[in-house]
């Protein structure tokens, strides 16, 4: 008993002390994002010991007078950093936030491959010391950004498809996990915790070769969603109602459909629409006036390592076909031709 828990503790004090030694490699220079955060967390902290920690920031103490605090996507009232401000200095506790959702991220993959699949604890282990220090996350707490911190609670989404978990259990952490991330400002960790919901919709059953509860993950997903939609109502409709109002020196504009813009330019940030640029020779025009013409605006990557890797296409179509191939090995089956 020892040893299994020297071996699951061991590796994550080990990356903990990497991630902390990487984040202050260059102190006191940070990264450069993080003039943006810090400054705002302070505002953050400033609002509570002033007026309560129950009360909502609607509008900055600072920054020329005020802009709006929870109307904007990007607040961070909502987050755990902002609290532990009262304990620590603003750069302790973006390191000690970072050091919590890694953990969180290492347990919930060592937990899953553990004690709903089977695989060992070997596996387990490593799987979650990869997961823990993947690009994505290392990338963006490196580069300074806070409201990222929560890409970790991806590690839910098998837990949710396929896990011996209880429904009412699976519901009730799908519903917490999402409105965390949205009232944390966490809203690219949204876009891929239902990207990874995809992907691994497809092949996890088949990896695990077992039944898919598809009937099971539908009610859980709805459900989920109908408190999700309760729980964050208030910020969609601040968000919303309030940041349409107020004025700003650049906005996002089209002329094409809205619902046309959204699918298209999620499709090109998806699939990487910088891979056409090479091919640009045997296009009539260039690549960029291509995507320009269907989205009606001009289009830029904000953060390109939102992109699906290359691989992910070929590796759905495979386990389609391998589905497939186990249904019509099933229906051949004799005890399929008995039952029927």
């Amino acid at each position: 008993m020892m040893a299994s828990r020297l071996r699951f503790f061991l590796p994550l004090v080990v990356l903990l002390a990497i991630q902390t030694w990487l984040l202050n490699l260059h102190y006191p220079f940070i990264g450069t994002d993080m003039e943006y955060y810090l400054t705002r967390l302070i505002d953050v902290y400033l609002h509570l010991k002033i007026n309560g920690l129950f009360s909502v920031q609607w509008w900055t103490p600072t920054f020329g007078g005020g802009i709006p605090a929870f109307p904007n996507p990007l607040h961070l009232q909502f987050s755990i950093t902002p609290y532990l401000i009262f304990l620590f200095s603003p750069w302790i506790a973006t390191q000690i936030t970072y050091a919590i959702f890694a953990s969180i991220g290492y347990f919930l993959i060592y937990n899953y491959i553990q004690n709903h699949t089977g695989w060992g604890l070997h596996v387990a282990v490593c799987a979650a010391c990869v997961f823990t220090t993947n690009g994505y996350f290392l990338n963006h707490i490196l580069v300074g950004h806070l409201n990222y911190c929560s890409f970790t609670m991806i590690a839910v989404v098998p837990y949710i498809i396929s896990s011996s978990w209880a429904a009412k259990k699976c519901i009730i952490v799908l519903s917490l996990c999402v409105t965390y991330m949205i009232y944390s400002a966490g809203f690219p960790t949204v876009f891929l915790f239902y990207l990874s919901l995809g992907q691994l919709f497809f092949f996890l059953p088949l990896l695990k070769r077992e039944s898919y509860p598809f009937a099971r993950f539908i009610k859980t997903f709805i459900i989920s969603h109908v408190l999700i939609f309760v729980l964050v109502c208030s910020k969609f409709t601040a968000v919303t109602l309030h940041m349409e109002q107020f004025p700003r020196v650049v906005e996002f504009f089209t002329w094409q459909p809205y619902l046309q813009v959204l699918i298209f330019s999620t499709f090109a940030q998806l699939f990487s629409w910088r891979i056409m640029i090479p091919f640009e020779s045997i296009l009539p025009i260039p690549a960029d006036s291509i995507l320009f013409w269907v989205i009606g605006s001009k289009y830029e990557f904000w953060e390109n390592d939102v992109s699906l890797s290359p691989v992910i296409p070929f590796v759905i179509l495979f386990c389609i076909i391998a589905k497939f191939s186990i249904i019509k090995n099933l229906l051949k089956s004799p005890r399929f031709i008995l039952l029927w």
